[in-house]
């Protein structure tokens, strides 16, 4: 990707704020040599994405704005607009762990129900690797680092059937390229009508005002709304690029519904067993300003049906199926399930093992991020 000099100003302030923000905070990762992995392979897919996009307009931001990856525990993406600053966009680890979980889980589930590469899972290690998934969507209230996202149990692809593994990986990454595309979308539409996400300049100050004074929330779903359309529009673009590799083309796009999917899941759990054992599924990063997930998913549908026509049932199958397969065990869950005493003890064993080795300073950010 060739960037700009205003990314580079943008991968400044980025920085600057991750400094700011993990300043004496533990670290919610294992080691340093995992972090910087983890940050090149997304780089790497972002990258891959930026060179998709056809939309001159929307390829321009990925060259001009920094996109960086920071080490907290809990499911979040930002776009951050400092005051007559270089914009940039924060992802949190715990994406990547979040859908690595729920992908490794539903093309499990997904594959038992359709009698293909089946693996013995019981009804009790699926409520088990739920609860897992909301600790790590729901994780890290206000800006501390929670560590509840690598103590989680989490179902790992080397143990999932290997028949079952690209269609996983692909899903959680085409996850990850909605979520940054979604951000993506946001910028490109604050660019359009001149609304930045910082609420203490004027203009962000009057507008923040007038959405309240008319309803903060339906205007802010509209907002949400725009950003998922283009996010959408971005996966396209993706996607066309392996037209001539049909499965992984429409994983692509199963992906992005089972990324919906995931977090309307989430959504539905919220406010649930409030406190099993210390297990607290509370705190809203998903917040009632985004849209509602039956209609985010009825909108992408309805886009694929007018490419796919009548071929859509067939060709969108393991998206459709997802209610009918997934949702009996969010019901129990909401009946009174509980994660199993195994749970417990296999995360405090990772507690004990895993603590983290050291405390961030600005020295550690500033070797991390090669600045």
């Amino acid at each position: 990707m060739k960037f700009s000099e205003r990314y580079y100003k943008s991968r400044r302030n980025a920085i600057n704020e991750i400094s700011m923000k993990m300043n004496g905070n533990k670290s919610a990762i294992l080691g340093v040599g995992h972090f910087i992995s983890a940050i090149k392979k997304i780089q790497k897919e972002i990258s891959i994405l930026s060179a998709s996009v056809t939309d001159t307009a929307t390829q321009s931001l990925f060259y001009n704005t920094a996109i960086e990856l920071i080490p907290y525990g809990r499911f979040n993406a930002q776009l951050v607009h400092p005051r007559k600053k270089e914009p940039f966009i924060l992802i949190d680890t715990s994406i990547v762990d979040f859908f690595g979980n729920m992908s490794a889980l539903y093309v499990t589930l997904y594959a038992n129900n359709n009698n293909q590469n089946v693996l013995d899972i019981t009804e009790q290690e699926v409520i088990d690797i739920l609860f897992a998934s909301a600790e790590i969507f729901y994780d890290g209230l206000g800006w501390e680092s929670e560590l509840n996202a690598i103590y989680a149990k989490k179902l790992n692809y080397n143990r999932i059937h290997e028949g079952n593994r690209q269609r996983a990986m692909t899903y959680s990454l085409a996850s990850r390229l909605f979520i940054i595309s979604h951000e993506i979308g946001h910028l490109y539409h604050n660019q359009q009508v001149g609304q930045f996400a910082d609420k203490s300049s004027r203009l962000g100050k009057f507008w923040n005002d007038f959405w309240n004074a008319l309803g903060g929330h339906m205007l802010s779903h509209q907002k949400e709304r725009m950003a998922d359309i283009h996010a959408v529009e971005i996966m396209l673009q993706f996607a066309s690029t392996y037209k001539n590799n049909p499965p992984l083309f429409f994983d692509i796009l199963n992906g992005v519904h089972f990324c919906m999917d995931a977090i309307h899941t989430m959504q539905m759990l919220k406010g649930k067993h409030k406190d099993v054992e210390g297990l607290k599924l509370i705190g809203v990063n998903e917040r009632p300003t985004h849209p509602i997930g039956g209609f985010r998913i009825s909108e992408y549908r309805d886009r694929l049906k007018k490419m796919f026509k009548d071929e859509f049932d067939s060709l969108f199958h393991p998206s459709l199926q997802y209610h009918k397969i997934v949702h009996p065990y969010i019901e129990k869950i909401v009946s009174g399930a509980v994660p199993s005493t195994d749970y417990f003890q296999m995360k405090e064993l990772a507690r004990n093992l895993l603590e983290p080795p050291w405390v961030w300073d600005n020295n550690s950010v500033k070797n991390i991020y090669g600045i």
